[in-house]
């Protein structure tokens, strides 16, 4: 299982851009694997998707989704806009089920949150998309807004719930009842890390590292690569002391970027 949230970042500058922060988790049958990928960017560069929910449904759907957006040349080039986007990722879920041979009487759980930057309306969009079991089909629905403001924020997975009544809560501890009018910063992803590292219980549906991905205005999507005093994390995996990357870590202390030649 998983927990995800994706928010809407208003830089000082007045530029904007959506941001995708998860665990590294995968658990189940009395195993677990920490280091595994949650967030996906696509090359279009404007879009990014991340799943919660039952990994052998949430998987396979995933990387259909990723090959056939990236297989379709119209796609690929953005010449589909991000909202012709999210219509097709439906009907393509919609046909996997719809192909699915079980006696089961409603698939497993599982639910994706879909953002990226729109060319024709020149703004941002998150959606959730997830399997309503009435209609027996995928749909999706709109993020939901952080308090009065413009911005947006959406979180999922099996302790989604409880990771947005800490945020929300920290939220009014820290900047009391108008908290709803300030324009997001980096306060999901501090939270989220706090949260992680709460979960102490080794056999926890989440657990540390996070991983860190964003849509730019320009539209480009990048992973960040996040470090503490233990290292450098990229992708939600721990990287080797001989790896390099391009791009400079986030310091999960100061929430600035370092010079990773500086990092031991």
């Amino acid at each position: 299982m998983t927990v995800v949230v994706a928010w809407k970042r208003r830089l000082k500058q007045g530029a904007e851009e959506l941001c995708f922060a998860s665990d590294s988790r995968l658990s189940g049958d009395g195993a677990r694997i920490d280091g595994a990928q949650k967030i996906f960017t696509l090359k279009r560069g404007d879009v990014a998707i991340a799943f919660a929910g039952e990994t052998a449904i949430a998987y396979p759907y995933i990387l259909q989704v990723i090959n056939s957006l990236e297989g379709f040349r119209a796609s690929r080039t953005r010449a589909m806009d991000i909202i012709e986007i999210r219509s097709h990722v439906i009907r393509m879920l919609n046909q996997i089920v719809d192909d699915r041979d079980t006696t089961e009487p409603e698939i497993p759980e599982v639910r994706f949150i879909l953002g990226g930057f729109s060319w024709i309306e020149k703004k941002f969009h998150l959606w959730y998309i997830q399997y309503n079991i009435a209609l027996k089909r995928f749909h999706y629905d709109s993020a939901k807004s952080f308090g009065h403001s413009e911005e947006c924020i959406a979180f999922v997975g099996d302790r989604g719930r409880d990771l947005e009544k800490k945020f929300y809560d920290e939220m009014r501890q820290n900047y009391g009842p108008s908290f709803g009018e300030l324009k997001l910063d980096m306060e999901p992803l501090k939270c989220l890390i706090e949260f992680l590292k709460s979960s102490t219980d080794r056999w926890s549906t989440i657990g540390f590292p996070p991983q860190f991905a964003k849509v730019y205005q320009h539209m480009n999507a990048l992973y960040i690569p996040l470090v503490d005093d233990n290292g450098i994390y990229y992708c939600g995996r721990k990287l080797f002391g001989y790896e390099h990357i391009d791009e400079w870590p986030l310091s999960l202390k100061t929430f600035e970027r370092v010079n990773p030649n500086a990092v031991k």
